[in-house]
């Protein structure tokens, strides 16, 4: 299976900069023998980060209403009674956990396919 990541000319020159990386490739191939991708799983950082600086002053709005919001949230709520939310954060922590658990599963053959390879840690590390 072979899984291409398109790197954005920007994301190259970071890394160049401040990682002293020699980048000269617009494609970076991933090649596994062992598991098939799903759609959602390619991943294009080019369109990723293209998109994303389109939409900064949506980002730093919605970022800076965060944080009026919660200090204003906490001036509002300091002399009423707490909601009674107890059944809500109950399911949403078994959402987590299920979806942790689905997410290990999903990445733990792969994972340990690479690491018992001969090098296989070495590899992981260093060369991914």
């Amino acid at each position: 299976m072979r899984c291409a990541l398109v790197l954005h000319p920007i994301f190259t020159t970071f890394l160049r900069r401040h990682f002293k990386m020699n980048i000269s490739f617009e494609k970076m191939t991933i090649e596994t023998d062992y598991i098939t991708a799903y759609d959602f799983e390619v991943f294009d950082v080019s369109k990723t980060i293209s998109l994303m600086q389109g939409m900064k002053p949506l980002l730093f709005g919605v970022s800076g209403l965060y944080l009026i919001l919660t200090f204003a949230g906490r001036k509002f709520m300091e002399k009423r009674t707490p909601f009674q939310i107890s059944s809500f954060m109950v399911w949403w922590n078994v959402f987590n956990a299920v979806f942790a658990l689905a997410a290990t599963l999903r990445a733990a053959p792969e994972t340990l396919h690479l690491i018992l390879k001969p090098d296989g840690v070495y590899n992981v590390v260093c060369k991914m």
